[in-house]
């Protein structure tokens, strides 16, 4: 089950996966804008969990079977996976 609850990568502080739940009915739009600010930044760090872990699936594996796990588990087209693991094994 997962919870509606913000999540902490490694349990450490001031790194949210993932923001919590809230009614953004009840939000100012300075609130609301603060919002999707915070969401904006759970996808980036997600973003970055996904790419890490492709490119680690690639390199233990092969590029074919990167692509084709990302295609079952991120269920993204053959196109999709092929880009995210290119990307993926970019250097930084």
């Amino acid at each position: 089950m997962v919870s509606e609850e913000g999540k902490w990568a490694d349990g450490a502080a001031g790194k949210l996966v993932w923001p919590e739940v809230v009614d953004v009915a009840g939000l100012t739009l300075s609130g609301l804008r603060q919002r999707l600010g915070e969401i904006k930044g759970a996808e980036s760090k997600l973003a970055a969990m996904k790419a890490t872990a492709l490119a680690e699936y690639a390199r233990r594996s092969t590029d074919g079977m990167a692509r084709r796990m990302a295609c079952e588990e991120l269920q993204a087209s053959r196109r999709q996976a092929k880009r995210e693991v290119e990307i993926a094994e970019q250097p930084t």
